[in-house]
């Protein structure tokens, strides 16, 4: 992309411009993707994973983009880097906790989302799942149509990255990325939709 159309697409994200700020992490990913990596030491990422961390920040960007004050790729990599710097020594954190808490440690390795325990299916559980599902729904419908589409064939299909890939024309670490912009969307937009039927 060129330093013009940065600028532009920094502008009109900071305006709100969703389009407009995926065109930019989608220029950016690769070096996001590398840094998170180098950042993280194999320590952390025998417990987390990279697309964990890169999708946390992504939702963090996406939030607060419009205080970004910068007009180029160079300051805005570096801005989200520090973004992500926090969301990593975060994860380090609760690990560190985690492992004070119960010094023996995990068996195998976890990643957040694992901790989380499925309660029994009594019938105002099912009646909560039954309208998650329709928060879900309408949040999918005011996605962009890449992110629908990433969502759906990789999450309720349960396609590989590889064939997402290959059905959206994309690398399989592209729709690594774009799932993982997607998903950070995907939070952003159910907050909205649970906040205007609240």
């Amino acid at each position: 992309m060129s330093e013009e159309n940065i600028k532009k697409n920094l502008e009109r994200a900071r305006g709100g411009d969703r389009r407009a700020l995926d065109r930019l992490l989608e220029t950016v990913q690769d070096r996001l993707r590398r840094l998170a990596e180098g950042r993280m030491g194999p320590g952390l990422r025998a417990k987390v994973r990279t697309s964990d961390v890169l999708q946390s920040t992504y939702l963090d960007v996406v939030k607060s983009v419009e205080r970004f004050e910068g007009d180029d790729e160079e300051a805005f990599v570096a801005w989200i880097a520090r973004i992500m710097e926090n969301n990593i020594r975060d994860k380090g954190k609760y690990f560190q906790a985690r492992k004070r808490r119960d010094p023996e440690g995990p068996t195998r390795p976890l990643n957040e989302a694992e901790d989380v325990r499925t309660p029994t299916a009594t019938p105002s559980v099912e009646a909560v799942r039954a309208e998650d599902l329709v928060l879900v729904s309408r949040a999918l419908e005011g996605l962009v149509e890449d992110y629908r589409q990433v969502i759906i064939l990789r999450m309720v299909e349960g396609r590989s990255h590889k064939e997402v890939g290959e059905l959206l024309g994309r690398s399989e670490a592209a729709t690594r990325m774009l799932l993982s912009r997607a998903r950070a969307a995907l939070a952003l937009e159910l907050d909205r939709v649970r906040n205007e039927s609240g």
